[in-house]
C-alpha cells in the first residue's frame, strides 16, 4: 500500500496549526470541529472541505487553521470565537495583504446571519458568535502589516 509523501513545508504548518489548538485548549478555550455545529441547514456555520474547516460569513465562506469557542459566555455578551491563522514562513515576514485578509474576514463572519425559519413563529433562532482573528507567525510582521493591525485595533 503507497502512501502519500507529505512534505517539509507542510508538515512544519500542520504542527504549528497543532500547537496552536493545544494553545487554544490550555487557553480556556474548545477546539471546534465541523460535528460541534448541530445545527441543520440553511443555519450551519461550519463545515468542512478538502482544505479543512470553514466558516459561514455573510459573503462567503472561510477557511481556518484552527477555531476556538470560550467555554464561558461573558455576561451580556455572545460567545466569543477565536479564528486561528498559522503561518509557517522561514523567511519573509507576514505582509500586509494577509493581515488586510484577516480583516475582511472577520468583519464577513460577525455581520453573517442567517435568519431563514422553516415555518414563522417555530424553533428559536440561531446562535449569533462574536468572532476574533489571530495569526501566528514564524517568521514576524512586516512594519505595514504591524501598522494596518494597530491601525484596525486587529489583536
Amino acid at each position: 500500500m503507497a502512501g502519500k509523501v507529505i512534505g517539509k513545508g507542510p508538515l512544519r504548518g500542520y504542527l504549528l496549526e497543532e500547537v496552536l489548538a493545544w494553545l487554544l485548549r490550555s487557553s480556556g478555550f474548545e477546539v471546534l470541529t465541523v460535528d460541534d455545529d448541530k445545527d441543520k441547514e440553511p443555519w450551519k456555520v461550519l463545515k468542512e472541505d478538502k482544505n479543512g474547516l470553514l466558516v459561514r460569513g455573510r459573503g462567503a465562506w472561510h477557511q481556518v487553521d484552527a477555531l476556538g469557542q470560550f467555554r464561558y459566555v461573558p455576561p451580556f455578551s455572545l460567545p466569543v470565537r477565536l479564528f486561528v491563522e498559522a503561518k509557517y514562513l522561514t523567511t519573509t515576514p507576514v505582509g500586509l495583504p494577509t493581515v488586510r485578509n484577516g480583516h475582511g474576514v472577520i468583519h464577513d463572519v460577525n455581520e453573517g446571519e442567517t435568519t431563514t425559519l422553516t415555518a414563522p413563529g417555530t424553533g428559536r433562532p440561531r446562535t449569533r458568535y462574536r468572532y476574533s482573528y489571530a495569526i501566528f507567525s514564524t517568521s514576524g510582521f512586516s512594519p505595514e502589516a504591524q501598522d494596518y493591525a494597530l491601525a484596525t485595533r486587529y489583536p
